[in-house]
């Protein structure tokens, strides 16, 4: 199986963001990356701001960007649901869990389901 994952560009980082509902503070912290007390009090993440930016060179990898879309539930193809260790999903796709660090319910880990092509495997 093959699955495309480039990296995105500042603006299509900051549109899958603002697409999830998230701040760059919300979203940094959903990533693990670095957040500071910025200069005027709140939070921020130098880190975050950095990949959105168009005049900034780094760009978050495209494994990394997809698992932000599959944790957001905006992926294009793939979705995270909740299950056993290792199962099958009722049509038979297998599933395998992972415990991500941050679940929206801390007491499940989320099951990880291929949908879509294949890609001819």
């Amino acid at each position: 199986m093959h699955i495309e994952m480039p990296a995105p560009s500042g603006e299509e980082l900051k549109a899958a963001r603002l697409k999830a509902g998230l701040s760059q503070v919300d979203a940094a912290v959903l990533m693990g990356y670095p957040v500071q007390t910025g200069s005027r009090g709140g939070l921020q993440s130098r880190t975050w701001q950095a990949l959105e930016s168009t005049s900034d060179s780094r760009n978050m990898p495209g494994p990394i960007f997809a698992m932000f879309q599959l944790l957001t539930g905006i992926h294009p193809e793939f979705a995270l649901a909740f299950g056993s260790l290792l199962s099958h999903a009722r049509d038979g796709t297998a599933a395998f869990n992972f415990y991500l660090g941050i679940p929206v319910d801390r007491d499940h880990p989320f099951r990880f389901i291929v949908t879509g092509d294949s890609g001819g495997s």
